[in-house]
C-alpha cells in the first residue's frame, strides 16, 4: 500500500509541475524594450531578436497605409513594452503579442493599419470583428475608393478560381487582387465586364485570367482584397471566420 501510495503522489505532483509549466509557456510576458521598427508587423528588441506580431499582415513597404502602420509601432521605439511569445517561425524571428501596455497587435487592427493573418483560434472572433468594424468605416488601410462597391465575388476555393462581377465604370488596369497572404495578381488588360480569375496558369482571354500562382485559397479561412492603382479599397470579402 505505501509503495502504491508513493508512486500516486509522485504522479499528481508531476502532472502538478507539467500543468504549471505548460501555462508559463502559453501566457508568460517579458519586459522588453523595442529599438527599431522594420515595419507596419516587424521590431527589433534591444536584446537582438526580430519580433514578427502574431495574427496581423501589415501593409508592404511603400504601399498605400504602409508608413501609417510603422508610425503605430515608432509610438514605442526606445520604450520597455512587454512581449508574450509564442513560437520561432521558419525565418528565425520570434512570433508574438506586444503590449504596451494596450494589445498592440488588435490595436493595429483596430485602426484599420493591418488585416488578419493566421489568427491563432482562440482570438479568431475578436480580430475578425476589429477588420469588419475597421473595414466598414473605411479608416487606415481601408480607406474606401470612388469605386467601392462595384464589384462583388464568388470564390470557389476547390477548383480555385474567383467569379466577379464587374459595375465599375474603369477598366480596373492597375488595380490589385489579394489573398490574406501576401499574393497579388494586377489587371494589366481592361476589363469592363464580369470575368474569372483562376489561381492556376493558362492562356488569357476576354472574360478569364489566370494568376500563375499555384493554389491560392485557403479551405478553412481566407481573405479576398481588390484596390484601385491608387491602393484604395474597392471590396473585401472574407471567409471562414
Amino acid at each position: 500500500m505505501d509503495k502504491i501510495h508513493a508512486l500516486l503522489v509522485a504522479v499528481i505532483i508531476t502532472v502538478g509541475f507539467a500543468s504549471v509549466y505548460s501555462f508559463y509557456l502559453e501566457g508568460d510576458r517579458e519586459a522588453v524594450r523595442i529599438v527599431r521598427v522594420i515595419d507596419g508587423d516587424t521590431v527589433v528588441l534591444e536584446d537582438g531578436r526580430t519580433v514578427r506580431l502574431l495574427n496581423i499582415n501589415a501593409p508592404e513597404k511603400k504601399t498605400f497605409a504602409s508608413q501609417e502602420a510603422t508610425d503605430f509601432l515608432e509610438r514605442y521605439l526606445n520604450k520597455t513594452v512587454e512581449l508574450e511569445a509564442t513560437d520561432i517561425e521558419k525565418y528565425g524571428r520570434t512570433l508574438g503579442r506586444l503590449y504596451g501596455p494596450e494589445y498592440m497587435n488588435l490595436g493595429l487592427v483596430e485602426n484599420g493599419l493591418a488585416s488578419i493573418f493566421l489568427v491563432t483560434d482562440s482570438e479568431r472572433k475578436t480580430f475578425y470583428q476589429a477588420q469588419q468594424k475597421a473595414v466598414k468605416s473605411g479608416q487606415g488601410m481601408w480607406n474606401h475608393s470612388d469605386y467601392f462597391g462595384c464589384i462583388d465575388s464568388d470564390i470557389d476555393k476547390q477548383e480555385e478560381y474567383v467569379f466577379f462581377r464587374v459595375e465599375c465604370n474603369s477598366t480596373l488596369v492597375g488595380w490589385t487582387i489579394k489573398d490574406e497572404s501576401t499574393k497579388t495578381y494586377t489587371i494589366r488588360r481592361a476589363i469592363r465586364e464580369d470575368f474569372i480569375l483562376h489561381s492556376g496558369e493558362g492562356t488569357d482571354s476576354e472574360h478569364e485570367r489566370y494568376w500563375d500562382a499555384g493554389n491560392v485559397w485557403n479551405n478553412d479561412r481566407d481573405s479576398l482584397f481588390i484596390r484601385d492603382k491608387s491602393g484604395r479599397l474597392v471590396y473585401y470579402e472574407s471567409y471562414g471566420y
